[in-house]
């Protein structure tokens, strides 16, 4: 008997429903597979950041202890700056001079040969160079150039230590300058940077220890487009940013490349239900763990979420915010004279009052029992006004009576309100001092709203 058209019509969309649920089992491979990449190259990224920020801050340190000397001993005669010298180039195979120049004039270096020609170079009319050594003697902090050119030859990174004398009548007064040069290339041998043996390649970039704003010094600067895997390297007065990528670049796996994928084309039936059952309890999983159960708004762990985003936010692009925190007055006797049954309900209706109060941006969560907490968000530099507009409505619209089992009943609302940036911007305390300003319209006589004042850090 010939297959009906309507049985190949099942078979046929049985055939697609597994097709579809193939290719999505395939891209989730596919993404896992890019992260496991990403995951790799960050362990990869991870140690030799550390292995350079070790060597080279090694290798920064290593004149401080000169620099201590002279400011308490004053400046040492020729031999004895040798000596001193010769030891602590001893012990960093990295640094390859270290100078001297009282005030701001070059006098003694070591090792003196191929470095003669710097000897009496003075700071002050050397353009390219005195920029640097007068933001180290302004803010009294190790300046770290470069890298650069070096005239000796090859890269090497400057770092410059101002001295201030602290003993004797000159206690206090500037006396100059201890410098040393940091080979660049030998740093990035022993940090691992530079290897045919390694499986990436490398960047780094925050030239003159600029960070994320300076200039690429070294590697591909393709690296830092788009969406770069970067760490910072912390330097004695700036940072770096070191930047990965596999050598052969990062690899974007096709869906119908993955073993999930043909696996779910052989199987279509099985696979198609599987997957269609699992996706259905993620979501239903997914939605539990941040959701009320009872009201359907987010709950404390959804709502910590959004605000350290929204505070991140904040602190990059500015902006303000105001946390509102919500307690309930007289929900208590619904409970006892109604049932749990109706409060439940009444909880419902308060929700969906809150919710319509708000804007798209505005968030509403239920902390637990009648405890509601709202974010509100804004580009404007103030969110004071927001807030309390915002908490005139709310008292407004909780106030309204509700019909719960042909009974008319109502309730009031406290509420607390902190700022950002008026008060404070880290989530914790923005949430403590909302729940402060909560208690203290609750002690004010309920059913009003107060703004935080110093005074409630000490009282609640």
């Amino acid at each position: 008997m010939p297959i009906s058209f309507r049985h190949l019509l099942w078979v046929a969309l049985i055939a697609l429903l597994g097709g579809v649920v193939a290719y999505k089992a395939g891209s989730l491979q596919a993404g896992r597979e890019m992260t496991q990449q990403r995951a790799d190259a960050l362990l990869a990224l991870t140690a030799h950041r550390a292995r350079l920020e070790s060597v080279l801050n090694s290798a920064l340190h290593i004149t401080g202890g000169l620099a201590s000397l002279i400011a308490v001993e004053g400046e040492p005669d020729e031999e004895r700056f040798r000596l001193l010298a010769q030891n602590l180039l001893g012990l960093d195979p990295y640094v390859r001079n270290i100078a001297l120049a009282p005030a701001n004039v070059i006098r003694m270096i070591y090792p003196l040969q191929g470095n003669e020609q710097a000897l009496g170079l003075s700071y002050p009319e050397h353009a390219e160079q005195w920029p640097a050594v007068r933001h180290a003697i302004e803010t009294r902090h190790p300046v770290v150039v470069g890298p650069l050119e070096l005239r000796q030859g090859g890269m090497g990174i400057i770092n410059r230590i101002p001295v201030f004398l602290n003993r004797g009548p000159r206690q206090g007064e500037y006396w100059g300058v201890v410098s040393s040069v940091i080979d660049f290339d030998t740093l990035l041998r022993a940090s691992g940077l530079e290897g045919e043996a390694s499986a990436y390649e490398f960047a780094l970039r925050g030239l003159d220890g600029q960070g994320a704003e300076g200039l690429v010094f070294w590697g591909n600067p393709a690296l830092f487009e788009a969406s770069p895997l970067a760490l910072e390297v912390r330097l004695t007065d700036g940072t770096w940013f070191l930047a990965i990528q596999p050598k052969d670049g990062w690899y974007k796996p096709r869906a119908w490349q993955t073993e999930a994928f043909v696996l779910g084309i052989l199987l279509t039936m099985l696979i198609a239900g599987l997957v269609l059952l699992l996706l259905s309890k993620q979501r239903s999983i997914s939605h539990l763990a941040m959701h009320d159960p009872l009201t359907g708004l987010l709950n404390r762990r959804a709502f910590d979420q959004h605000l350290r985003e929204a505070s991140a936010r904040q602190l990059r692009h500015g902006g303000s915010l105001a946390v509102l925190h919500l307690d309930l007055d007289g929900f208590k006797p619904i409970n006892d004279r109604l049932g749990h049954a109706a409060g439940d309900q009444a909880l419902c209706m308060l929700a969906e009052r809150m919710q319509a109060m708000l804007r798209g941006d505005d968030v509403v969560a239920r902390f637990g029992g009648d405890e509601f907490v709202i974010l509100l968000q804004g580009m404007e530099p103030s969110s004071l006004r927001m807030a309390e507009r915002v908490a005139d409505k709310m008292l407004e619209a909780i106030n309204l009576p509700m019909q719960i089992n042909g009974q008319q009943v109502h309730c009031g609302v406290s509420i607390g309100i902190a700022c950002c940036p008026e008060h404070v911007c880290d989530e914790g305390s923005l949430m403590r001092y909302a729940d402060q300003a909560m208690y203290a319209a609750k002690a004010e006589g309920k059913g009003r709203w107060c703004v935080w004042r110093e005074e409630y850090d000490e009282m609640y």
